[in-house]
C-alpha cells in the first residue's frame, strides 16, 4: 500500500511538471495565429494625428490581419521603454513605428525593413535669427522635448561640438513644446522631420535653421521566439504586395508635405477662413450634407481654385468660387458660374458624381478621393487613361501612388497619342491634387487643436470624415 502511495504521487509530481513545462514552452514559443497583438508608441513622429486616417502602421497592421484572418489587438504606450518591457514580458507581438536610432542589440528581437524616412532638425521662431555658427547651440538655449529619440540625438551631437550644447529638457509632449516655441520663448529647439511636417501648418512662425545629413528610418520590432509569427512577419515584409501597399499609404499619408512651404499662403489661408468663409458658411454645409462631402475638404478645394474670390476666371476659361467651365455648368444644370450658391452646388455636385464613377472601378478611401481632384482637374477622361497606363505597366490602378507616378507622361507624345482622350496637362493635375490635401490638412489640424481659426472650423461638425 505504501508503494502504490510513492508511486501515485511520483506520478502526480511527473504529470504536474510536464504539464508545466508545456505551459512554459507554449507560453514562450507557441503563437496562436488567431490574434496580433500590436503597441504602438505616442512617442514616435508617426503617432501623431492624422486626418487621412489610424496612421500608416495601424493600415499595414490592418492588411496584415486581414491576409492571414487575424484579429488585431491595438494598445499605445507613452514611451519606447515601454514597448519593449511589454515585448519581452510576452504581451505584445510587434511594436510598431520604431527609430533606427534605438539601437536594438538584443538577439531574440526582430527588425523588419525600413518603411519610412526621417530626419533630425533644429528649428527657430522666425523673429529671432537662425543658426548661422554651431557654436550658437552652446550660448543660446536648445529646448529638446522628453523623447526617448531626441535624448539620444542631442547627447550624440553634443559630444560632437567643441563645447557643450546649452539644451534644456522639457517635459511635456512635443506639440506643447512646439507652443513654447512659437511664443519665442526659446532661441532652437530640436526635432524631427516628421514631427516638424505634421506641426508647421499649425505653428507657421516656427521655421527650418538646421537639417542633419545622416537621416534614419522607421521599422517594426517583433520577438523570434513564436516561429510561426516570425515567419509570417518576414514573408509579409518582403512581398511585392506589401511594397506597392507600403507605397501608396506613405503616400496618402505623407505625400502631400513639402520642402519649401510658402508660409505666405498658408497666412493667406487662415485670413481667408477669418473675413471671406463665413460668407459662405452655410452652403457650403447645405451641399456637404446632400452629397455626403468633407466640409474642411470643399473649403481646402475651392481655395485651391480660386482664393474664395467668386469671380475668379482662369485661362482656360473656367469661372467662379469652383472654377466650372461652362460646358460642365450646363451638364450639372447651372445657370449662372459667377454666383457663389451655385458655383458651390454645381462644384460639390461634380465632385460627388466623379466620386461615385471612379468608385464604380473599385478604388476605395482617399486614393479615391485624390482621383476625384485628378479628374476634377484634368478630366475623368484623362484619369482613365492614367489608369489603362498602369495596368500596362502590372501595377494597381487603384492607388494614386501608382496614378500620381505615370499622370506626367500623358504631356508626351509617345505616350497620349496611343491614349484615348489624349493630351492631358499631368503634372498639373499633380500638383492641384497635392496642393488641395495640403490645405485640408492644416484645416484638419487648426481644428484638431482649436483656438483662433480652428474654433470656427469646428462649427463646420459633426460631420464624417470621406471614407
Amino acid at each position: 500500500m505504501v508503494f502504490n502511495q510513492k508511486r501515485v504521487l511520483f506520478v502526480l509530481i511527473f504529470v504536474q511538471v510536464l504539464l508545466l513545462g508545456i505551459w512554459f514552452y507554449l507560453r514562450l514559443y507557441y503563437w496562436s495565429g488567431k490574434v496580433l497583438r500590436v503597441v504602438e508608441v505616442e512617442e514616435s513622429p508617426l503617432s501623431f494625428f492624422s486626418p487621412f486616417g489610424k496612421g500608416v502602421d495601424f493600415e499595414i497592421a490592418n492588411l496584415l490581419a486581414k491576409k492571414h484572418k487575424l484579429k488585431l489587438k491595438w494598445q499605445k504606450v507613452p514611451v519606447f521603454k515601454d514597448a519593449f518591457f511589454l515585448l519581452k514580458q510576452g504581451k505584445v507581438d510587434v511594436i510598431v513605428g520604431v527609430p533606427t536610432k534605438i539601437k536594438i542589440n538584443d538577439p531574440k528581437l526582430a527588425k523588419g525593413p525600413n518603411y519610412i524616412k526621417d530626419n533630425f532638425l533644429f528649428i527657430h521662431n522666425k523673429y529671432r535669427y537662425p543658426l548661422r555658427r554651431f557654436d550658437e547651440l552652446c550660448k543660446y538655449k536648445v529646448i529638446v522635448p522628453l523623447s526617448s529619440l531626441l535624448l539620444l540625438k542631442i547627447k550624440e551631437y553634443d559630444e560632437v561640438l567643441s563645447c557643450p550644447i546649452n539644451y534644456e529638457i522639457i517635459q511635456k509632449k512635443e506639440q506643447d513644446v512646439y507652443k513654447v516655441m512659437a511664443e519665442n520663448k526659446a532661441r532652437f529647439m530640436l526635432t524631427d522631420k516628421i514631427r516638424f511636417n505634421s506641426l508647421n501648418p499649425y505653428f507657421l512662425d516656427l521655421r527650418k535653421t538646421y537639417e542633419f545629413k545622416t537621416k534614419f528610418f522607421h521599422v517594426w520590432i517583433w520577438t523570434k521566439q513564436y516561429k510561426k509569427l516570425n515567419k509570417m512577419l518576414e514573408e509579409f515584409w518582403h512581398s511585392a504586395q506589401t511594397k506597392e501597399f507600403m507605397d501608396a499609404t506613405r503616400e496618402i499619408y505623407y505625400g502631400f508635405f513639402r520642402d519649401n512651404v510658402d508660409y505666405y499662403q498658408l497666412e493667406h489661408l487662415r485670413m481667408i477662413i477669418r473675413k471671406k468663409l463665413p460668407l459662405y458658411k452655410q452652403d457650403i454645409l447645405d451641399v456637404c450634407q446632400k452629397f455626403k462631402l468633407d466640409p474642411l475638404f470643399l473649403i481646402a478645394q475651392i481655395y485651391q481654385e480660386s482664393h474664395f474670390n467668386p469671380k475668379a476666371r482662369s485661362r482656360t476659361g473656367v469661372r467662379g468660387l469652383l472654377q466650372l467651365s461652362s460646358n460642365t455648368a450646363s451638364w450639372i444644370g447651372i445657370d449662372n458660374r459667377l454666383n457663389p450658391r451655385q458655383s458651390i452646388l454645381g462644384g460639390a455636385k461634380y465632385m460627388a458624381f466623379l466620386v461615385d464613377r471612379i468608385a464604380k472601378r473599385g478604388v476605395k478611401g482617399w486614393n479615391k478621393w485624390c482621383m476625384a481632384l485628378a479628374a476634377y482637374n484634368q478630366g475623368l477622361g484623362h484619369l482613365y487613361d492614367a489608369m489603362d497606363l498602369v495596368k500596362l505597366q502590372g501595377k494597381d490602378a487603384r492607388l494614386w501612388s501608382n496614378v500620381k507616378e505615370v499622370y506626367p507622361l500623358l504631356s508626351y507624345r509617345k505616350y497620349y497619342k496611343k491614349s484615348r482622350y489624349g493630351y492631358c496637362r499631368g503634372y498639373e493635375a499633380i500638383t492641384y491634387v497635392q496642393n488641395v490635401r495640403y490645405y485640408y490638412y492644416m484645416l484638419s489640424l487648426l481644428t484638431f487643436f482649436g483656438g483662433g481659426e480652428g474654433d470656427y472650423l469646428r462649427s463646420f461638425f459633426p460631420f464624417r470624415p470621406n471614407s
